[in-house]
């Protein structure tokens, strides 16, 4: 850090699973996180902004606003030296995948298309204030405090009370990305000597959901398994069947990869931890 630096990194959504796993990998690397919410952002002096706020939903206008006009809002407040704006692999599409960071946005939701307007939003007010931007768009994060109606936690719960757990088929692939990973992540982002742009934020590996959900089960013991109901619930109509990031860009240009095996990941979650 240089002498000007106050250390300070304001989190948006820092009480959130992303945001508060973030805070404390912050903490950890001698960084002072200053989490904020809806009240908005601190009225301190922070060198970087990261915006881990905000929610999925398909109310235009409450999208448009927590993806777009509050994190603006929020780099016109604080000015900070750099951000790092989590979007999401969405904006792609249903694009064939892997997607890369130079095809074109095609997003089909709500909550992709606000992704998209915010990076572009974001774009212009940081050239205009000298500011770095780092855009990184996450795949499907997992990990300890994820909301329990997510696809892994609820299937979690159900297994660990001896619930059977329905699911479609799972023949349609995703690629899953540990949080800790994503923090590590954004931590290098906010390095001086990280070049601003646009990343995927990926594991790299494209896994049928079918595969992911077997692993959790064997995390959990042997007999798990019995209780996954795969092919119980049609795939919903429109939905993606691969959903995968190339993240060739982020390992040249950050030096990152990440490191966590879902096998790994999966195990640590089982756990609890």
């Amino acid at each position: 850090m240089s002498e000007t630096d106050t250390g300070r990194v304001a989190v948006a959504g820092g009480g959130g699973f992303i945001g508060h796993r973030l805070c404390a990998a912050l903490a950890t690397h001698g960084r002072w996180p200053v989490p904020f919410g809806r009240e908005g952002p601190p009225a301190v002096a922070c060198d970087a902004l990261v915006w881990a706020a905000g929610g999925r939903g398909d109310d235009v206008a409450a999208m448009t606003e927590a993806h777009m006009a509050a994190p603006l809002r929020a780099l016109l407040a604080l000015r900070p030296r750099r951000i790092v704006y989590l979007s999401s692999a969405e904006v792609y599409g249903k694009i064939p995948a892997p997607f890369r960071e130079d095809d074109a946005a095609s997003p089909e939701t709500v909550y992709g298309t606000a992704k998209q307007a915010g990076e572009v939003t974001l774009g212009v007010a940081c050239e205009a204030l000298r500011c770095a931007l780092v855009v990184l768009r996450p795949t499907v994060v997992y990990g300890p405090g994820q909301v329990p109606k997510m696809l892994l936690p609820a299937a979690l719960a159900a297994m660990r009370a001896g619930r059977k757990f329905q699911a479609t088929a799972g023949i349609q692939t995703r690629d899953f990305l540990h949080v800790d990973d994503l923090a590590a992540l954004v931590l290098r982002c906010l390095d001086d000597d990280a070049p601003p742009g646009l990343y995927n934020a990926g594991s790299g590996r494209e896994t049928p959901v079918r595969e992911a959900l077997w692993l959790l089960a064997d995390a959990l013991g042997p007999n798990a398994r019995d209780l996954l109901e795969l092919g119980a619930i049609p795939t919903r109509a429109g939905e993606a069947m691969r959903y995968a990031v190339d993240t060739t860009r982020c390992e040249q240009r950050l030096g990152w990869r990440a490191p966590t095996p879902l096998e790994a990941g999966l195990a640590a979650l089982a756990r609890g931890t």
